[in-house]
């Protein structure tokens, strides 16, 4: 009976001249060992009440569960072995669903990390359905705090609410930064599963390094389970230099995931230095931002050097930390 052995205790049937039977069973349910379901899931050894099976009369031995007799089924919820939540009101119907409520133990204050972010859970209280067709369905809400990414730094606080299959969620962030850079003007969603997993953080964004004149824009920005993948920018700035300002135009800023890098390509407009250099105006320049330090985290600073190839001069800043 799907993830229960059953132990009999009583069979009270009878099988007449045609091979038909009839007749109930009455079982106790037992699970001998703690069973994972859909991953997240683990419903934990024991016995949990009697069942029933009753014959339908024919003669190819089917019949009915009444499974309501299940009660008190212990469910943890497991993240990166860590248990977030746990159900101990458990009860089948007559058919085999579960039904229950999810909520964090007194005295927990649950929290899993994963090689991208750490997850600490601040609330969790879903009521709970469970079949073998549908798996687990909630209604209720969760609140979790994102921090400790790998390649930026800050922290987004998600509220998750489950209603009728659908998952909203709502967002507030603190102190978000990458490569050296505040961001602001967060235009960001989360995609946030019933397994209660963060999938993603996409959007848009500004950013601001403090060594260069304006902000850039972030048209694209991706983060999942997997790390930072996109972050890609645009804009124009000026930068300042031995005593000259240049003005770029970024023809290219992108995230390069399997390099931990940024590879820029960009314009120089002008060479702010009093002079009328034409071969410095105009001059495509390739700057490429590789980091110093090759984890990105929010317990060891940033560091990168900026390596502006300009005509045939090329200078270092110790720009991007």
């Amino acid at each position: 009976m799907g993830f229960f052995d059953g132990l009999l205790n009583n069979a009270a049937i009878t099988i007449n001249e045609n091979g038909e039977l009839s007749g109930t069973l009455s079982l106790t349910a037992n699970l001998a060992e703690d069973e994972t379901i859909d991953n997240s899931y683990v419903i934990k050894k024991n016995q949990y009440g009697d069942f029933k099976f009753t014959y339908d009369g024919t003669a190819d031995y089917e019949g009915e569960f009444d499974l309501s007799g299940v009660k008190s089924v212990e469910v943890d919820l497991v993240k990166y072995n860590t248990v977030l939540a746990t159900m101990s009101d458990g009860s089948f119907d007559v058919n085999g669903t579960i039904r229950g409520k999810f909520v964090i133990p007194e005295g927990l204050n649950p929290s899993y990390t994963t090689p991208y972010f750490t997850a600490s859970v601040n609330s969790l209280d879903v009521d709970a359905v469970y079949s073998t067709k549908d798996g687990f369905k909630f209604t209720g809400s969760a609140s979790i705090k994102f921090s400790q990414f790998k390649e930026m730094s800050g922290s987004v606080d998600l509220t998750a609410r489950y209603q009728d299959g659908v998952i909203s969620t709502e967002m507030t962030t603190e102190g978000i930064s990458a490569f050296g850079m505040e961001l602001t003007k967060l235009n960001l969603a989360a995609d946030f599963n019933k397994s209660f997993e963060l999938e993603s953080i996409s959007g848009s964004m500004e950013a601001k390094h403090s060594e260069l004149s304006a902000s850039v824009a972030i048209n694209e920005f991706l983060y999942t389970e997997q790390g930072l993948q996109k972050f890609i920018a645009s804009g124009e700035f000026s930068y300042q230099y031995g005593g000259e300002s240049v003005e770029f135009i970024l023809e290219k800023c992108e995230y390069l995931p399997d390099e931990k890098a940024i590879l820029l390509d960009a314009m120089a407009l002008k060479v702010d230095d009093g002079s009328e250099d034409k071969d410095r105006k105009g001059t495509k320049v390739a700057v490429a931002v590789k980091p110093i330090m090759g984890n990105f985290s929010s317990e060891s600073k940033v560091e990168s050097t900026i390596i502006l190839l300009l005509s045939s001069t090329a200078f270092n800043s110790s720009c991007f930390k």
